[in-house]
């Protein structure tokens, strides 16, 4: 027997998307740190020695000593690349040679200093990039960073310190790295080095006391870099639990997911999972099991669905839209694979005999024994749910255009009538048990193609015609008849089996046709944007390949003399109001989405989001589809940005070429 997808121990092959293993590829080390001055460069070269002492070949691209005679001690052996003089507008700066260090090719090269900016007219603006450059010709690479330099807590350093850093890395250069090692030294001693002079020279050490160097901002700045490790640390965890099959969770840290359904408010439940984790100090995120084809229907709770993955995406929680028959079945799965210690399950008042009939999620979930603690809050009905009759009619909606309405109940009794007249046809030739298959023929018919309702009553009618024509007695029905009762609950069972199998096999098949369809436009994309080298023509294949995605009106801005301009790609008569442009201009000037379906100008007719490559914004689009509330939709969000990413990197490369 074939066992469950969502029992299965395999590793998640997902996780083998992102696994350096085995890979040509240099690996990255970076020493981490809440501050200068707590050793992060003399841990480096420590380690940079006991590899040179175990027959590797290392050098120093970039070591910054800043005068700490210890530390300059630890280079001695360690040959040391000279570096590029470069002069820019009558400066002249010393910057490390990437150039010679390819050709000469060590085995590790330490670069200190992850963050820095490099001059001018150097290949990469970045150091970060330099080393990537390193890492993809297969050299190691140690490096330094202090907390202060990361992207994603920049604010929060300004917030603490009253200083804006204006070098910063982003994170996914420290969450890539194969090995960070935080080094830390509490503050009252990193103070005591700074008034020794280990840190900076008096005069520099003494303006540092009294601006960044202060006790309880060096605090601060430690706590932050634990948990930025710790973060780290964690996401290793889980990579490797899916990896290896590990059926969680461990719980050496709390996560936390809300478990998004339309039986309830989810907005309510995202908030609430949002407030749990903060107190907490704990990660989270917002899953929803998707059983229905957003692209084939209209379902009014999806919206609902929609706007709380995007509120979770906004209060910083992860989302993701997984899909499959059973939502509680999904959620152990995912949760179990992410490492999740506590489900969020919202659920709303409902009767002893609604819960006997159809037990609630919470329920479910503690049936699957999967050891992890679920919470539940009460929330009420929202307020866009379609009543029952018109989910019914959704549920059956199938992808062969046939509605679930009077026309399939029609269809049914159609199939057993022409089942009944092949069964007389046949009558002197079969059997009775011959005669019931034909019958049940019919039944399975209806079930897999009009759903479980026209199922029912065609199972009703088989077995009044073949009770009353075939059965002894002829002519004569008996309901109550041990035999004839059985042959009911028969025809019944497999109606309501079939008709459950069928509708299993139909949204997996529309969930599958989507996902072809996405994978399907991705690479009609990439290719025709390969057989172009024109700046305008990429944007007018992103701009027709999102019409054929979304049947839209869409735009091209881009930037012409300090001003945005329409780029005038033939596709539709449009014309801009004050609103849209003002919308268009906060999108580029912010680099935030903007317009339709956002909390910026809301009003505009476009929604309004950036072309943006590895090393900027390349252009807007603006798009206006039939249905606006598609714009909330993840999976489309999702895979509008990857068109938009993989057309801004071909004009960033057509740039690169002709520069």
């Amino acid at each position: 027997m074939p066992i469950p997808l969502a029992d299965s121990p395999r590793p998640d092959p997902e996780s083998f998307l992102t696994d350096p293993e085995g890979r040509a590829r240099g690996r990255l080390k970076i020493y981490f740190g809440a501050a200068p001055g707590v050793g992060k460069t003399y841990a480096m070269l420590l380690a940079a020695q006991a590899r040179k002492a175990d027959g590797v070949d290392v050098i120093a691209g970039v070591v910054e000593t800043h005068g700490r005679e210890e530390t300059a001690s630890l280079l001695k052996g360690i040959p040391i690349l000279p570096r590029q003089r470069i002069e820019q507008r009558g400066q002249l700066y010393h910057e490390f040679n990437l150039d010679d260090a390819l050709a000469r090719h060590p085995q590790l090269i330490l670069m200190d200093e992850l963050a820095h900016t490099n001059a001018p007219s150097s290949r990469h603006p970045k150091r970060y990039q330099d080393i990537e450059e390193l890492l993809a010709a297969g050299i190691d690479v140690y490096t330094t960073l202090n907390v202060q330099h990361m992207e994603s807590v920049n604010d929060v350093v300004a917030q603490i310190t009253k200083i804006i850093v204006r070098e910063t890395v982003p994170d996914s250069v420290v969450m890539e790295a194969d090995e960070v090692v935080l080094v830390d030294l509490p503050p009252a001693e990193l103070l005591e080095r700074l008034k020794e002079g280990k840190v900076y020279v008096p005069a520099q050490a003494a303006r540092a006391m009294r601006n960044f160097f202060q006790q309880g901002k060096l605090t601060a700045l430690r706590e932050l870099a634990l948990r930025c490790t710790a973060e780290r640390v964690d996401d290793q965890m889980v990579t490797y639990m899916r990896r290896h099959a590990i059926q969680g969770p461990w719980p050496v840290g709390q996560r936390l997911m809300a478990c998004l359904t339309a039986d309830s408010d989810p907005i309510r439940l995202v908030r609430a999972t949002r407030r749990f984790a903060e107190a907490i100090h704990a990660k989270w995120l917002a899953v929803y099991v998707e059983q229905l084809s957003h692209d084939e229907m209209i379902d009014p709770a999806s919206d609902a669905i929609n706007k709380a993955l995007r509120l979770a995406e906004e209060l910083g929680g992860e989302c993701h839209t997984l899909s499959g028959s059973s939502a509680a079945r999904e959620f152990v799965h995912f949760a179990r694979n992410h490492n999740i210690t506590q489900l969020v399950v919202g659920e709303t008042a409902r009767s002893p005999l609604s819960l006997l009939l159809k037990p609630s999620l919470s329920q479910r979930l503690l049936r699957l024994e999967s050891g992890i603690a679920v919470q539940v809050i009460a929330t009420s009905e929202p307020e866009n749910r379609p009543s029952p009759s018109h989910r019914r009619r959704i549920r059956d909606l199938s992808n062969f255009g046939r509605i679930y309405d009077w026309r399939s109940y029609v269809y049914s009794m159609l199939a057993v009538v022409v089942a009944g007249g092949v069964a007389w046809f046949f009558s002197h030739f079969l059997n009775l048990s011959a005669i019931s298959m034909v019958f049940l023929t019919a039944v399975m018919f209806s079930a897999v193609s009009f759903g479980l309702a026209p199922s029912l009553l065609a199972s009703l009618l088989s077995f009044i015609l073949y009770d009353y024509f075939f059965m002894p007695p002829l002519y004569s029905i008996a309901f109550f008849d041990p035999e004839h009762f059985f042959t009911l609950m028969v025809y019944l069972l497999v109606a309501s089996i079939n008709s459950n199998l069928g509708d299993r096999l139909r949204n997996q098949s529309s969930l599958e046709r989507r996902r072809q369809r996405n994978t399907n436009l991705l690479y009609a994309l990439c290719q025709q944007l390969m057989l172009t080298n024109n700046e305008k023509e990429y944007l007018r294949i992103l701009a027709a390949k999102i019409i054929e995605l979304t049947q839209a009106e869409v735009l091209i801005l881009q930037e012409d003399g300090g001003s945005l301009r329409l780029l005038d790609d033939g596709l539709a008569s449009l014309t801009l109001n004050e609103t849209d442009w003002a919308a268009a201009n906060w999108c580029w000037n912010k680099v935030e989405e903007a317009g339709l379906q956002t909390d910026t100008l809301p009003g505009a007719g476009y929604n309004f989001r950036s072309i943006r490559g590895q090393h900027g914004v390349v252009g807007l689009i603006g798009i206006k589809p039939e249905r606006p509330s598609i714009l909330l939709q993840p999976e489309w969000r999702r895979l509008v940005q990857q068109l938009c990413t993989h057309t801004a990197q071909a004009i960033e490369a057509q740039r690169g070429m002709q520069a």
